[in-house]
């Protein structure tokens, strides 16, 4: 390595799970955003109950706000590939924190009853919505059959919505549409389109993550970031 990491300069990362999709994101300097399944349940009258009914997918780019040793903890395990973006572009980009809901609480019921109150699917409900988690539940391996339980604060979840007045397609699907199992078929990211798009460059980028050190080299073979530090998990084992 290089260089020495800063273990207190904590910064957003956006992970993927590929050295191509990494490079991908680099050539293009752009994230798309795509639909993730999201669910969130709330406790009412000790029932435990679902808005609209089961699941639905929203629209994002997604950032861990972790520090790097959480990552090779593997607290949370979105890939071994990353980008670590600087705070003013993240403020820049109105990127946002997910608020973690217990479905136990009583706040939690407020913003149940509030959005049942009025119609879930007005523009300002869909915003907020957006960034509501809860703090845990089962998550079922994608090509498998065990179900496990996951602590979803421990993601420390940042998101980036498109802003809906700007785009000319929904940023929630409700799993009754139409549409939601024509996403389940499409490949991510799902909306490559830069006018909802996050552009960034090299200037914006604290450091590339990737997997091991004989790696490194293929990131700096793209031509653009010889001048940003880029590390590899299998050497920050070591040393961290």
């Amino acid at each position: 390595m290089e260089e020495k990491l800063n273990e207190n300069n904590l910064q957003l990362i956006h992970l993927t799970r590929s050295l191509e999709r990494l490079k991908e994101i680099l050539e293009s300097q752009c994230l798309y955003p795509s639909y993730c399944d999201e669910k969130v349940n709330f406790n009412i009258n000790n029932q435990n109950k679902v808005i609209l009914g089961n699941d639905f997918k929203a629209l994002m780019v997604s950032f861990t706000g972790n520090h790097l040793r959480d990552i090779i903890d593997r607290k949370i395990d979105y890939g071994n590939y990353g980008i670590a973006f600087k705070n003013d572009w993240v403020r820049e980009n109105k990127i946002l924190e997910v608020n973690y809901i217990n479905q136990e609480k009583t706040d939690s019921n407020k913003i149940y009853k509030t959005m049942l109150e009025s119609n879930i699917r007005d523009l300002q409900n869909r915003k907020v919505f957006s960034y509501l988690k809860n703090t845990d539940g089962k998550v079922t391996k994608k090509n498998e059959d065990s179900t496990i339980k996951v602590v979803f604060t421990e993601e420390k979840e940042f998101r980036y919505i498109p802003d809906e007045h700007c785009v000319s397609i929904p940023i929630i699907v409700w799993w009754t549409d139409d549409d939601y199992q024509k996403i389940e078929k499409r490949s991510k990211p799902h909306v490559k389109n830069e006018k909802y798009s996050l552009r960034f460059n090299t200037d914006n980028i604290e450091f590339i993550l990737v997997n091991t050190m004989n790696e490194v080299s293929e990131i700096k073979d793209l031509g653009s970031y010889n001048n940003v530090p880029i590390y590899a998990l299998d050497d920050l084992k070591q040393t961290m």
